[in-house]
């Protein structure tokens, strides 16, 4: 069987379901990326509605794409925000579904580990959220990324009230990767909401 697909390989036999498969596909990832900008268009500009709209044809052109997925959790979790505690309850599990979906179509996307990661970190128990199942999606990130590996610990260790923890991996993020200002960004934030503004004058003394 080896020997019968290897002659047809070299023989080129394969050549004309390939290029079928190519025109196929190209339309596909054409709507792909038109549906995706249309959607960051909107969603940009606040209006996520339409940009559900945009974000769902993605994933139907698309169903095995990670970003569409990603996309279009972000804009649903957006929407939720806006409307009423009573309507959003019912459309957070299509949130995690996304986000979650997202990591198993690609398990080495970072933005799409992160996002799963703040959704486990403060959506309560009873909507699938939790601290271990953050913890495991930060240790997941930091095999891919040290320095959003930091991040992420120091996100899930201030929401446990480590703050001295929390600091630590804030700075290690910075360490990690230098060039980066938002985790300079993020260590100042938190300081900020630790009521300890002061500080930022030490950070750009480094």
């Amino acid at each position: 069987m080896v020997r019968v697909l290897r002659a047809l390989l070299v023989g080129g036999l394969f050549a004309p379901v390939a290029l079928a498969q190519a025109a196929q596909a190209a339309p596909q990832a054409a709507e792909l990326q038109a549906r995706l900008q249309a959607g960051r268009a909107h969603y940009d500009g606040g209006k996520y509605d339409p940009a559900i709209k945009e974000f769902r044809a993605a994933v139907k052109a698309a169903p095995n794409d990670a970003w569409a997925h990603l996309w279009l959790a972000r804009a649903l979790g957006r929407r939720i925000e806006k409307i009423n505690p009573i309507r959003a309850a019912f459309g957070v599990g299509e949130v995690r579904s996304e986000f979650e979906r997202a990591v198993q179509l690609d398990p080495n996307n970072v933005d799409a580990r992160s996002d799963l990661m703040e959704f486990y970190l403060e959506a309560p128990g009873v909507f699938g959220g939790g601290i271990d199942k953050a913890r495991a999606q930060a240790e997941a990130i930091a095999k891919l990324n040290t320095a959003e590996g930091h991040s992420a610990r120091a996100r899930i260790a201030e929401k446990e009230k480590k703050y001295d923890e929390a600091e630590r991996e804030y700075r290690a993020a910075i360490d990690a990767d230098p060039n980066r200002a938002g985790y300079r960004r993020d260590l100042e934030k938190f300081w900020k909401r630790r009521g300890m503004p002061g500080k930022q004058a030490d950070l750009h003394g480094q």
